[in-house]
């Protein structure tokens, strides 16, 4: 399925509607990405898998594969939430037939606006007749109105659960009404995670952005110090320039800033594209190879990355 489309700051969670209707596929926006976040993009017969991963990037985020469902999870954390669901469905494998028939159950799910996800998460439960320990443990929160189209009811519970990054670990007895379910920390009992980039399109030459990669251990000095010493980075990447900022600040942990009038003034578009080859250079020398090409200058204030056109010289008489 392709995307043709052109959109001019449309909020994050209207794009991600319309991207979810293609590809048939529920998305959904993690708590910790903004959803208001205005998208631009001119779309011509471009994947739909691509595109998304285009857009989570420009809201500092990547996306997670899942079985029923596709997720925009903060950058860096979508292969923990894969994993689990993979461990999730090798724990549910050996449990008993009518047990995994029980967690298998499709059902829409629906809230009210203000729902609080604790009592979402034991209402589903307490339908089903299954029993869940560490409610308590569920953060104190209000969700906008919601609902989810026809999901299993273990993938429901781990997919609103991953908002606070928990899952349901299954304990099945063997017996009619003894399953039980332990809501845990989502990496529990996962091992070391693969950890990565900001998601790239899988195969795409063109208007694809690959996450710069770290190449050595996380920098103890704080964002602005002088760059020696410091973690690198590579990176290969054609694709919009505001796309590839907010992949990058992403894995930097920075929110991203773009300046977008004083690009305007110089005649820059955000959703230009950029091209670059980078291999183990620092984070300045990465910023500077993405933003100088464009005459563009950036700087790192209070964990934000700016970037902005410099105002034009004044000419000489």
């Amino acid at each position: 399925m392709t995307v043709n489309a052109a959109w001019t700051g449309l909020p994050l969670r209207q794009v991600a509607l319309r991207l979810a209707d293609l590809a048939d596929c529920p998305i959904i926006i993690d708590r910790r990405i903004d959803p208001g976040v205005p998208i631009t993009r001119d779309c011509r017969d471009d994947p739909v898998d691509d595109v998304l991963a285009i857009v989570a990037a420009a809201a500092g985020g990547e996306v997670a594969t899942l079985r029923s469902s596709l997720r925009i999870v903060p950058a860096g954390g979508a292969a923990v939430v894969e994993q689990a669901e993979a461990a999730r469905e090798r724990r549910i494998t050996a449990f008993s037939p009518a047990d995994r028939a029980l967690l298998a159950q499709r059902r829409p799910w629906t809230w009210p606006e203000g729902g609080r996800p604790r009592d979402i998460i034991e209402a589903a439960a307490a339908e089903a007749g299954v029993s869940l320990a560490g409610l308590d443990g569920v953060p104190h929160d209000h969700f906008p109105r919601g609902s989810l189209p026809p999901l299993a009811l273990a993938e429901r519970l781990d997919l609103l659960l991953a908002h606070f990054d928990r899952r349901v670990d299954w304990n099945s007895a063997g017996k009619v009404g003894r399953l039980t379910g332990t809501i845990v920390p989502i990496a529990t009992g996962l091992g070391p995670a693969t950890g990565r980039g900001p998601t790239a399109p899988p195969s795409r030459t063109k208007n694809s952005a690959a996450g710069p990669r770290p190449a050595g251990p996380a920098p103890s000095r704080p964002a602005g110090a002088p760059s020696t010493g410091e973690q690198t980075f590579s990176l290969q990447v054609e694709a919009p320039l505001d796309a590839t900022l907010a992949a990058i600040a992403g894995r930097l942990g920075l929110a991203l800033a773009i300046d977008h009038e004083s690009l305007r003034a110089r005649g820059i578009a955000a959703g230009e594209i950029v091209r670059a080859d980078i291999e183990d250079k620092p984070r300045d020398a990465l910023l500077d190879a993405i933003l100088e090409p464009l005459a563009l200058q950036w700087r790192i204030e209070a964990k934000t990355l700016r970037v902005f056109a410099p105002p034009p010289e004044p000419s000489r008489p």
